[in-house]
């Protein structure tokens, strides 16, 4: 790499605003969900099942991300100092 190129550093596309509104409305469905399963008296059935599950999901998503993401920087890293070779 030649010293007097400059790089620019990657970043994502997905704004704060939007990863702000895809955690309210991820909350306010694992509320609703909640709210229903107690209303219908569900409440123990859906506790033992479905809320591992979704926090499950969460954490795998998770820890994928934190997994290869920072490939993903480094994909970006190199196509942009290397020129789109795809």
């Amino acid at each position: 790499m030649d010293a007097g190129v400059k790089t620019a550093k990657p970043s994502y596309s997905t704004t704060k605003r939007a990863i702000w509104l895809n955690s309210i409305c991820a909350w306010a469905v694992i509320i609703l969900l909640a709210i229903g399963a107690a209303r219908d008296g569900k409440a123990v059935e859906f506790g033992t099942i479905a809320m591992p599950s979704m926090v499950f999901l969460i954490a795998a998503m998770l820890g994928i991300h934190r997994h290869y993401g920072s490939s993903d920087m480094k994909t970006i890293t190199n196509q942009t100092t290397n020129g789109d070779q795809t």
